[in-house]
């Protein structure tokens, strides 16, 4: 049986991040995409992200491809959480939290119009409305990330992205991003 839960644990924040830090002008951000990891502190009991990964294919656009694999079916017991941290990339240091946001993994199935749409179609997840959302493996193929979510405003530096799984309040997954933003 095909298993959505990782996958859909990463591109659930992955795409809330496209949709969360919205909107740029493109025409001087940059984006540079520093790191991209799975945090191997959790084990594989609830997710594992096998072989999800995120490129640079552009100024300022990135694509998801691969496949995770859910080991548990997952419902309103389980949330996403995304938060953006300040980094201080001299010293290793994650900084300021500033941003923060948890949704349950059904309703953001359900209710998400931005990110989970045209994740859809790039993936085999299931439809909106589909919950609990089943164990299985599933596959993410080209699901392009570009900078028209990030603020306009977004003062430069480096920003340590920080999607966890969770089970009740407890974090049972969790990948990283690591990105600079910066203004011509």
């Amino acid at each position: 049986m095909a298993n959505t839960n990782g996958l859909f644990s990463c591109s659930g924040f992955l795409l809330f991040l496209y949709v969360q830090f919205v909107r740029a002008q493109k025409d001087n951000l940059i984006v540079e995409l520093e790191s991209f990891e799975i945090d191997r502190k959790f084990d594989s009991t609830f997710v594992d992200w096998n072989s999800l990964r995120m490129a640079r294919i552009g100024r300022n656009q990135f694509v998801i491809n691969g496949t995770a694999i859910s080991n548990r079916d997952l419902n309103n017991r389980h949330s996403l959480n995304l938060q953006v941290y300040t980094y201080d990339d001299k010293n290793k240091l994650r900084g300021l939290l500033v941003f923060n946001v948890e949704q349950k993994i059904c309703e953001f199935m359900e209710q998400d119009e931005g990110v989970y749409p045209k994740l859809r179609e790039v993936s085999n997840l299931p439809e909106p409305g589909t919950c609990p959302l089943a164990k299985g493996e599933y596959h993410i193929k080209n699901f392009e990330i570009t900078d028209d979510y990030l603020p306009s405003d977004a003062i430069d530096g480096y920003y340590n992205i920080v999607a966890k799984l969770k089970n009740g309040s407890n974090t049972v997954a969790a990948l990283e991003i690591l990105v600079k933003i910066s203004h011509q």
